[in-house]
Order: C-alpha cells, then sequence, then structure tokens
C-alpha cells in the first residue's frame, strides 16, 4: 500500500477514466537497476508506468509489478507503438506483443510514439498513420486498450488520424486521450498545449527534470525552490503539474524516486509561475516532428 500521504493525485481522461497524474516513466533504463527502481517506486505509492516496445522493457516492467505485489488493477500502465510498427498488421501484432511482454490482457493507455513512420511519401506517411490509429480505436472498444493517445505530435497530426477523405470527422473516429510531449520551462509547448485544451485532450509532459540543459541550475528555477525548501527538480515538476499537465518522472536512485513524488504538499505562486514561464527559449532535447507530413 502507499504510504499515508503518497497517494498519487489523480486527472481524469476524456475516456472517464482516471489516470495518476505523476508517472515513473522508464525511458532509457533496463535489466536490474529498471528491476530495482521500479520495485521502489511500486512500495513508495507509485502508480502510473511509463513504458514503451521502442523501450525494449516491458517484460522487466512486468517483473517488477509481479516482484512488488500491488495488484495489477492498483496500477496504470501506459505502452507505446514504435515508428516501424504503423499500419493495421503490423499495428495489431505490436499490440498483441506488447500485452504479452507485460504480462496482462490489458492496456491503461496506449499511445502512437510519434508521428513518423515507414511511409516513403507524405501520403503514405499519413496514410499508415491513420491504420494504426483505426487498429488502435478498435483494441479501445473492445477493453484491451483502456484509453488510446498519441506522444509527440503536432495538432495537425491529431486532426488528420480523425478525418476521413471527404475533411470531415470520421464517424466514430475516438479522440485521443493523451498528447506525451517533451515539456518544461525552456519549452512550453504552448500551441500544442492551447489546442489539447480546447480538444479536452491531456498533455502529458516528460522532460521535465533533466532534459534541458541548464534548467536545473537556473538562477530562477533555483530562488523558487530555496523559497520552498524544494529541490529544482521538484520545481520542475510541479511547474508542469501547474500547467494542468501529467508529468513523467525518471530516476534509479532511491531518494531521488521518493523526492520526485513529494510534489503535491506546495504550490507555486502565479507569479512564480510566470517567472518560470518567461524562461521559453524552445530548447527542445528530444523529437521534433514539426516537418513531420
Amino acid at each position: 500500500m502507499p504510504k499515508p500521504g503518497w497517494e498519487e493525485r489523480s486527472v481524469a481522461l476524456n475516456t472517464g477514466a482516471s489516470m495518476p497524474a505523476l508517472g515513473y516513466g522508464t525511458y532509457r533504463l533496463e535489466g536490474e537497476p529498471l528491476r530495482r527502481a521500479l520495485v521502489c517506486a511500486l512500495q513508495q505509492g507509485y502508480r502510473h508506468i511509463d513504458t514503451a516496445a521502442g523501450y525494449e522493457n516491458e517484460a522487466v516492467v512486468a517483473a517488477a509489478i509481479a516482484e512488488s505485489g500491488v495488484p495489477r488493477e492498483e496500477i496504470f500502465l501506459t505502452s507505446k507503438l514504435w515508428c516501424t510498427d504503423h499500419g493495421t498488421e503490423a499495428t495489431y501484432d505490436a499490440i498483441l506483443a506488447s500485452l504479452a511482454a507485460l504480462s496482462t490482457d490489458y492496456i491503461d493507455l496506449y499511445l502512437i510514439h510519434a508521428p513518423t513512420n515507414l511511409g516513403e511519401t507524405d501520403e503514405e506517411i499519413r496514410d499508415l498513420r491513420q491504420q494504426s490509429w483505426q487498429v488502435m480505436e478498435q483494441l479501445h472498444a473492445a477493453g484491451a486498450l483502456r484509453s488510446i493517445g498519441v506522444s509527440n505530435f503536432e495538432p495537425r497530426h491529431i486532426e488528420q488520424l480523425l478525418r476521413g477523405t471527404g475533411g470531415s470527422r470520421r464517424e466514430g473516429a475516438v479522440l485521443p486521450a493523451v498528447n506525451q510531449v517533451e515539456l518544461h520551462a525552456y519549452l512550453s509547448q504552448s500551441d500544442i498545449r492551447e489546442y489539447c485544451e480546447a480538444q479536452g485532450i491531456l498533455v502529458t509532459s516528460y522532460g521535465s527534470v533533466g532534459a534541458a540543459s541548464g534548467l536545473l541550475d537556473d538562477p530562477t528555477v533555483v530562488a523558487i525552490a530555496k523559497s520552498h525548501g524544494k529541490s529544482a527538480a521538484q520545481v520542475t515538476l510541479r511547474h508542469s503539474l501547474q500547467r494542468n499537465c501529467a508529468v513523467l518522472a525518471r530516476s534509479t536512485a532511491p531518494q531521488r524516486i521518493t523526492a520526485n513524488a513529494e510534489l503535491f504538499d506546495f504550490e507555486l505562486s502565479e507569479e512564480e509561475v510566470r517567472q518560470l514561464d518567461a524562461l521559453e527559449r524552445a530548447q527542445r532535447t528530444y523529437w521534433d516532428n514539426s516537418e513531420v507530413p
């Protein structure tokens, strides 16, 4: 059971599901270090785990969940479709493979990892992406994917998923529940956030800690952290939460795993949020999909 006071605050998805606002990210983690860290995180009260086929660690995630003793139904599990697996048959096979690797018969949230794929023309890229989404819609209806969404998508990529050949919304098209993107004080992603908020799509922030070189040493971040008796990492994570985003945090150090979850006992003032927002410099560390058709 989570320790008293460690219960994760949750956010409502447009599917009606409840998702913990803080998730444990597993990007670039694997093997024994991941297993130990994830067992620790689950013991400390984390209940949202973010993985992906492209991380090649889904089986380790499953082993850590089993070892932790936390019932599967208490865990919100996110995985993702890799770029080489777009298209009807490939997507179906990839989802079955993820379900098997994760030792589960359902995934709480399944995302298209990025809009890019193996299509050789703009039309092929868009078509493969839409094929994948329609397979995900079918498995969402069947209950194997409780919620579906996207990652690293620009607004136009989302619109393309939902529209038919005539340009209007497809009948029965499922709106993504989540768009997971790099987001921090140096990269506000304001256009994406505004679009998603208007559509009822939750933005999940990754890279709030450590993605942007210099952010944790930025004088503004350090001063705000000192005023709250918190770390710079805790301030940058809290900043994402106060932008109405869910947030992912990643560490293998038990002390930091614990600290990264201590985000709900303080609040940034409106002025502090403005100061952090003013640090925007369009500094991207991960994928830039602005040129993907």
